[in-house]
């Protein structure tokens, strides 16, 4: 069996670009990466990724339920391959200095046990909702 690793230089994928600066320079942090920080997928599917974790992020940063400062807090996307099931994605959210509660939000599970759903995560109190991405934006209204 061959494995072929591939090691990514992590300093140009995102430039810890703040979410405001992300989304003002037409969502494209890093044209080579589509903002994302690891991925499974070819690099030809990133893109088309990143355009619907784009509009997710939008809901996400809306949100009542969270104190997202666009202009303080920073955003990535990762692209997972489980062991059994199929590639997805999630969208971490964090303040810029690395201080206090982050969140990762997975629109879809791609994990046999979790049966396409998703799941909002954080730092501080774990998993906090589950549910298909309608009911996860749903929840996120408040």
């Amino acid at each position: 069996m061959t494995y072929i690793i591939q090691v990514i230089d992590m300093t140009d994928t995102n430039d810890s670009a703040t979410i405001a600066e992300y989304l003002a320079n037409g969502m494209s942090a890093n044209e080579r990466c589509s903002n994302f920080v690891d991925w499974f997928c070819s690099d030809k599917s990133l893109q088309l990724r990143a355009k619907g974790l784009d509009a997710k992020l939008k809901a996400i940063i809306a949100s009542p339920r969270f104190n997202i400062d666009p202009t303080t807090w920073e955003c990535f996307y990762k692209n997972c391959c489980p062991m059994v099931g199929n590639l997805y994605d999630y969208i971490n959210v964090s303040p810029v200095n690395g201080d206090g509660e982050f969140y990762v939000i997975t629109p879809k599970s791609g994990h046999v046990s979790e049966n396409g759903l998703g799941d909002v995560w954080s730092s501080e109190r774990g998993v906090i909702f589950t549910g298909t991405w309608k009911e996860i934006k749903q929840w996120l209204k408040g």
